[in-house]
C-alpha cells in the first residue's frame, strides 16, 4: 500500500514539476520545496465522499491554495438522502474558485470501495 502511494505521489510530482521519473528522492524533494515556495497560482481541491459509519471516515472538501494551509468544508456522509445537498456544496465551491479568476486545468476521480469512498481531484490555475 505504501509503495503504491509513494509511486503515485512520485508520478504526480513528476507531472506537476516536470521531474523525470528517474530523479533521485533528494532532487524531487528540492523541486517539491521550490514548487511549494513559488508564486505559482494553483488551487488544488480534493472532494472525499464516504459512507462514514463505523469507519469514522468523514465526507469533506479539502482546498489547498498553495500556502500550505488546508481549508476543510464538511459534507454529509455519502448517502442517497444527502446527494443533492452535497452536490450543491461541491458545485458552489468549484464555481466560487472559478469566479476568483481560476480555470480548471485537470480533474480526476476514483473510488467506490467498501466504505463507499469516492475521491475527486481538481486543479485550478489562475487565468
Amino acid at each position: 500500500m505504501f509503495t503504491s502511494k509513494f509511486f503515485m505521489t512520485s508520478i504526480f510530482l513528476c507531472l506537476i514539476l516536470g521531474t523525470p521519473l528517474y530523479a533521485s528522492n533528494s532532487e524531487i524533494d528540492i523541486q517539491a520545496e521550490n514548487y511549494l515556495q513559488s508564486e505559482e497560482s494553483y488551487i488544488f481541491v480534493r472532494v472525499i465522499e464516504c459512507k462514514g459509519g463505523d469507519t469514522g471516515n468523514a465526507s469533506m472538501i479539502l482546498i489547498d491554495r498553495g500556502d500550505n494551509k488546508i481549508t476543510t468544508i464538511a459534507l454529509e456522509k455519502f448517502n442517497k438522502k444527502y446527494f443533492e445537498s452535497n452536490f450543491k456544496i461541491i458545485s458552489k465551491t468549484l464555481n466560487d474558485i472559478r469566479k476568483e479568476g481560476y480555470i480548471l486545468i485537470s480533474s480526476s476521480a476514483g473510488g467506490g470501495d467498501d466504505n463507499g469512498m469516492i475521491m475527486q481531484n481538481y486543479i485550478f490555475e489562475k487565468a
